[in-house]
């Protein structure tokens, strides 16, 4: 067959053509591929739903609306119910606080594709009477090996003592020298929190981070400043950004119509507005009537207002 130099002209430009634009689709195809998924930094803390595991009820809590579970099926709740991937355990929810425990808890978390975000433990790290100091920092040692065993990278060990006693940030800082040193061999690190005693006032939490080994992180919980109004709770929560390896995302105080009790999308872009780009735990007080609905609100608001 015979093919004259017009329809081969054409023929070439038609071909050229496709060349050129099948990369464009496949480079936006690619680009919508690559677009991170919000809820990968999200995750949940079992403190929210606390009402619904067996080890650490009492008769305080609420009366659960759903199946009481136990720690082997908290990562499949999560997954099926809120669609996340990550998980903030504390140990009061495990039925046993021992490593073989804990191999069985990160099997069933591996069969839901959870992962533990972090693990939560008390401590009293600045505790003046060195007995007291030393026997919290045997224990917290033996919560980072649980942790190892969860898969979690970070354990939570407060700073503790009481606002307004004197801190000795010496003593604070060799607490934590400890655990890095014990945690470096196991892959888990400490972490202070806002969590009561002197890490109440940020202040004094922002000089407790600048004396203790700089590659331990902070966890901010902007729930956790005793305030009286938002631009304070912003104002508190700005402080510790820059210590920040994890935001305790309390989302708390329900109305009827499941409206958080304060402005979270406004803390959500401030903490995005700094640059951190990490995990988000929610954790729930206060649970409402249907915590899954609760929980979900406060999935969503916190994947609205992510960095894009």
């Amino acid at each position: 067959m015979r093919i004259d130099r017009r329809d081969f002209l054409k023929q070439g430009s038609t071909a050229l053509a496709g060349t050129l634009v099948a990369p464009a689709v496949s480079a936006t195809a690619a680009g919508a591929m690559m677009q991170p998924d919000p809820l990968a930094r999200i995750g949940i803390a079992t403190w929210s739903f606390r009402h619904l595991l067996a080890a650490g009820r009492n008769a305080k809590m609420p009366e659960p609306e759903r199946a009481v579970m136990t720690a082997l099926d908290a990562p499949k709740f999560v997954r099926e119910e809120l669609g996340l991937t990550q998980l903030e355990i504390i140990i009061n929810h495990l039925d046993e606080r021992t490593v073989a425990y804990a191999d069985r808890v990160r099997a069933a978390a591996d069969k839901a594709g959870v992962k533990f975000c972090n693990f939560q433990l008390g401590g009293q790290m600045s505790a003046p009477d060195s007995e007291v100091r030393a026997k919290s920092i045997a224990e917290i040692k033996e919560g980072m090996r649980i942790a190892a065993a969860l898969g979690a990278p970070t354990v939570r060990a407060d700073v503790g003592g009481r606002p307004g006693e004197p801190l000795d940030l010496a003593i604070t800082a060799d607490s934590y020298k400890q655990l890095v040193e014990f945690g470096s061999t196991i892959g888990v690190m400490p972490m202070p929190e806002n969590h009561g005693g002197h890490s109440t006032d940020p202040d004094t939490l922002v000089s407790i981070m600048k004396a203790i080994d700089s590659r331990i992180r902070a966890i901010v919980d902007w729930g956790n400043f005793r305030v009286e109004n938002q631009a304070q709770r912003i104002e508190f929560t700005r402080k510790l950004l820059p210590y920040t390896g994890l935001v305790s995302a309390k989302v708390d105080r329900f109305d009827a119509e499941y409206r958080p009790g304060y402005d979270v999308a406004e803390l959500v872009r401030l903490v995005e507005g700094s640059g951190y780009r990490g995990k988000y735990s929610i954790e729930i007080t206060n649970p409402p009537a249907d915590i899954v609905r609760g929980a979900q609100v406060a999935r969503d608001v916190i994947a609205a207002n992510l960095a894009k």
